[in-house]
């Protein structure tokens, strides 16, 4: 029964320690972390928004232009001058249609022909014939012609009877000159008018049935003139033509007269307004040029207006087509980045969770995880929108993403972080692949150089190395292009100043991140572990022993976290305040107790005495840790180098003296437990056996002899007794890293119990030897420990 309860006990006291957070304190946990990442993630939204958002140009006409504007694609805007100049002189110059009707022609040729044939066909005998035939002319073709023109005309058809084709020559001549008047020129009816239309420029002649533009006739003439016109060239035509050749014997005076008013009677005007289709034209062309403006077009890279200059009506609408643009375009580019930055938060975020099981995801951890990146898209975009050069963008700080990155957290995340923010950097900035290949390059050199990061001036070799880094790479990329920039030893020298600038940047920033957020970075530590820290001169001081522990077991740690790739910088500090609680009473404990007083010091108090004395040691171990300000992860590991293990000595003390007395109350093992909690680290871990071990190890073969097979079996029995009691449950350790912790303390505790050989003892000078004693000196090998003479 008292076996099972104890067994229970220790099963108890073996979960003890800070639990796992469940429950509300884990959900609220849960909900801090969720607040914050989307913070961050809002706060980086909004930044990259900011900075790429493009004020929109002035549109005043008149004021002088901010900014000398490019056009960034080729554009095509309404010229508004230049389409109301052009409607304006639509008005002022509407284009007036007049028909040029080749039916008329038609119409008195056809006319000449049935006179000629009602002529061929008459035979008057009397004037009363003569006038039916003027009737029937009249009635039928609506020729109207004098008594005496049809007189001539009947009296000269007698001769043709002499002549037979003297009718058929005469008609073709008459057909002839019909044609070229209504042919060649023109009979207008509104004289005044098309002068006023003429002389203007915005006379058009059309078909009246095609309405398409027809030739203009060589000259037009009013109705007026037809008669001029008949006098100098039909006349004569009939008179140097025709006629002679038709009447030798020269009667045909009054015959000339006859066909000029025959000519007279057929032709009319061909040559009129219209004026429905003048304004209907007009109102067409006015609609096609309000649907259809003149355009002004500017090729990629034209420069649309210079800075200072002041802003023309064509010029204010193309930066307003260039604002609506770029409101389109913005919103998609938001939009864009919107996704991608979600896309790299949930990315980063899996990888964190998946594959960095030493990442314990909190408001702090997603603060430095954001925070490098965040940073170096500010300071990259400032560099942007500030000088505005394209050799800004060589000033990109991937190098301070990477130091800060290695520094606060760890190297394999600081590579992450480099990528995600020179990615989200050169795809808001249409960026393309040589500026990805230059940040990359310097902020995985800056990452690989912060690695050997441990006195200030490494700083400088830091920064020599990428900015070496950098320069090599951008010359590598001017071969790969075969394109040397005019400016190359400017961008040459940035890219060199670029890593040089950033690691020292990353000096300030580093120092203030660690005082804001309680970052351990490894300078710190180096500087917390030096020589001359005054906690660890009051614990020489104060507990020399305890002192002398303190460095056995930082030795013994600090080989451990390197065999197996812990922060042996974090076990160091840890191994050496682990236990400055020791200085309140020294003499209790064994390394500090010199004389045999100091020994029997537990002997005069009880059990549960000493261990309330041996535990509390913890506890003012914090409280002096805190109050010289070391950070929270050298304070972890004052409790957690001991975490819930048994103080196995006190408790057989307790557990004899209790079987010895027969009282009826039990002693409780959980009375005899340090407090915990359990480690939590792998690095709290590795002091924790380190402490147990060197604890051990002196006890047991201090001035004796020792074997390696006996030191790894006191390092094995150390270790499983631990693991045994659940020690480290919390931690990441694996049972391969036991095995390589084992091995690690087993040399270097050989090379402190090593063998040495022993020197004789110096002779009297004064007492002479005895004949007895041999007078030659045997030479011995024994097993020096700690505290005894070398």
């Amino acid at each position: 029964m008292a076996k099972s309860q104890h067994s229970l006990r220790l099963n108890e006291a073996s979960d003890r320690g800070q639990p796992d957070l469940q429950g509300s304190k884990r959900r609220s946990r849960l909900w801090k972390t969720c607040v914050v990442t989307t913070v961050w993630y809002l706060l980086v939204v909004l930044t990259i928004c900011y900075f790429l958002y493009d004020q929109p140009y002035s549109t005043e006409e008149g004021e002088p232009s901010r900014h000398t504007v490019i056009a960034e694609t080729d554009l095509e805007i309404e010229d508004v001058e230049a389409t109301q100049k052009k409607r304006d002189n639509l008005r002022e110059n509407r284009p007036e249609l007049w028909i040029l009707d080749d039916q008329i022609k038609t119409d008195a040729l056809l006319k000449v022909n049935v006179f000629i044939d009602i002529l061929k066909e008459t035979r008057p005998r009397n004037l009363n014939d003569l006038e039916k035939f003027r009737a029937q002319l009249r009635d039928q073709n609506g020729i109207d012609i004098s008594a005496e023109s049809a007189s001539q005309f009947m009296a000269r058809r007698l001769a043709a009877l002499k002549y037979p084709l003297t009718w058929s020559v005469l008609q073709r001549d008459l057909n002839a000159i019909v044609q070229e008047l209504l042919g060649e020129y023109a009979i207008v009816n509104d004289t005044i008018r098309y002068q006023s239309h003429f002389g203007s420029g915005n006379l058009e002649l059309i078909d009246p049935v095609l309405f398409e533009p027809v030739l203009s006739p060589r000259e037009s003439w009013p109705p007026g003139r037809v008669l001029e016109m008949m006098d100098g060239g039909v006349r004569e035509h009939l008179l140097n033509v025709s006629l002679p050749r038709l009447y030798p014997d020269k009667s045909f005076g009054e015959l000339r007269l006859a066909c000029s008013e025959l000519i007279l009677n057929v032709v009319s005007a061909n040559l009129y307004y219209n004026r429905y289709q003048t304004v209907k034209r007009f109102n067409l062309m006015e609609r096609e040029l309000e649907h259809s403006p003149l355009m002004k077009s500017y090729v990629r890279g034209e420069t649309i207006v210079k800075k200072g200059d002041s802003l023309s009506r064509l010029q204010v609408h193309a930066l307003e087509e260039l604002n609506s643009r770029r409101i389109d375009q913005m919103t998609m580019k938001l939009i864009g980045i919107l996704l991608i930055t979600t896309i790299i938060f949930i990315a980063v975020g899996l990888y964190l969770v998946m594959f960095s099981s030493q990442t314990e995801l909190g408001t702090t951890t997603i603060t430095l995880y954001t925070l490098p990146p965040f940073l170096a898209l500010v300071i990259g975009y400032t560099w942007h929108i500030g000088p505005g050069d394209p050799w800004t963008m060589l000033l990109f700080p991937s190098a301070m993403t990477g130091v800060l990155a290695a520094l606060l957290i760890r190297p394999q995340v600081a590579f992450i972080l480099v990528l995600v923010s020179s990615c989200l950097f050169g795809i808001t900035m249409d960026q393309d692949l040589d500026f990805l290949v230059m940040a990359l390059a310097g902020g995985f050199c800056a990452v690989l150089a912060s690695r050997q990061i441990r006195v200030r001036i490494h700083w400088i070799r830091a920064g020599l190395k990428v900015g070496i880094v950098n320069m090599v790479m951008l010359g590598m990329l001017m071969l790969i292009r075969a394109k040397v920039p005019e400016m190359w030893h400017i961008e040459i020298l940035i890219t060199f100043l670029n890593g040089l600038l950033y690691p020292f940047v990353s000096i300030i920033l580093l120092t203030v991140f660690e005082k804001w957020f309680g970052v351990v970075t490894d300078l710190s530590l180096i500087e917390l572990t030096g020589d001359q820290n005054g906690l660890l001169v009051q614990l020489e001081e104060a507990a020399p022993g305890t002192y002398q522990h303190v460095l056995n077991v930082t030795k013994l740690a600090e080989a451990a976290a390197q065999e197996i790739g812990a922060n042996y910088l974090l076990v160091r500090a840890g191994a050496m305040f682990h236990d400055i609680g020791k200085m309140i009473k020294p003499q209790y404990y064994t390394e500090n107790q010199v004389s045999l007083e100091d020994k029997k010091v537990h002997s005069r108090i009880s059990p549960y005495m000493s261990v309330l004395i041996i535990r509390n040691h913890v506890k003012e171990g914090l409280d002096i840790g805190r109050k010289w300000k070391l950070p929270k992860k050298v304070l972890d590991f004052i409790p957690e180098h001991h975490g819930t293990s048994l103080i196995s000595y006190f408790y057989e003390q307790a557990m004899r003296r209790y079987e010895e007395s027969g009282t009826m109350d039990p002693v409780r093992e959980e009375d005899f437990r340090y407090p915990g909690p359990r480690p939590q680290s792998i690095e709290s871990a590795i002091v924790l056996i380190a402490d147990s071990v060197e604890a051990i190890c002196a006890s047991r073969f201090t001035g004796g002899q020792v074997s390696e097979d006996e030191l790894r079996r006191t390092v094995q029995e150390a270790i499983t007794i631990r693991f045994n009691d659940g020690q480290f449950d919390i931690c990441n350790l694996t049972m391969h890293d036991l095995f390589r912790i084992r091995e690690s303390l087993v040399r270097t505790l050989k090379a402190r119990y090593h063998f040495r050989i022993a020197y004789p003892e110096p002779q009297n000078p004064v007492q002479p030897q005895s004949k007895d004693r041999e007078t030659t000196s045997s030479t011995s090998i024994a097993v020096v420990g700690p505290g005894n003479a070398a």
